[in-house]
């Protein structure tokens, strides 16, 4: 789990959300959607095919 939260900062999370999360919150909602978006379509599959 560790490996794919580094590949998602790395692939996903843009300068822009990096800096600015810790000061605005539009950001910060930006961030969490797109990084959060991938791993719910992870585990949903997942649990689909089980």
């Amino acid at each position: 789990m560790r490996h794919a939260k580094k590949a998602a900062t790395n692939l996903i999370q843009s300068d822009w959300m990096a800096t600015e999360k810790v000061k605005r919150w539009w950001p910060a909602v930006v961030h969490g959607t797109t990084y959060g978006l991938p791993f719910l379509l992870i585990t949903q599959s997942r649990s689909l095919c089980s």
